[in-house]
């Protein structure tokens, strides 16, 4: 296969795609980037979650139809924003 497999909707900064990481308010992915998202899913292209800001992140996570990746983040982060998930979708109880 060629081409481009793997794409990060944002870079730390606001894109025209989504929020970022570094972004005092995250704003999510926006129309253009659920287009994007749309695409890169229809093109089996990754969606890779690093670098994005948590709304965003969870945007995407609902939105896209495939599997997303976060190939690389702070490990801690992480843990938060899946708990986060968790606890908005009801899938897991907080104790």
């Amino acid at each position: 296969l060629r081409g481009i497999r793997f794409m990060q909707l944002t870079y730390n900064n606001q894109s025209l795609i989504a929020g970022g990481c570094f972004e005092p308010n995250d704003s999510g992915v926006s129309r253009f980037g659920y287009s994007v998202i749309e695409e890169m899913n229809r093109l089996g292209m990754i969606v890779d979650l690093s670098h994005a800001g948590k709304k965003s992140c969870l945007d995407a996570i609902h939105f896209s139809k495939k599997p997303v990746a976060i190939s690389h983040a702070n490990p801690i982060f992480i843990f938060y924003m899946i708990h986060s998930y968790l606890l908005l979708f009801g899938i897991y109880h907080s104790r």
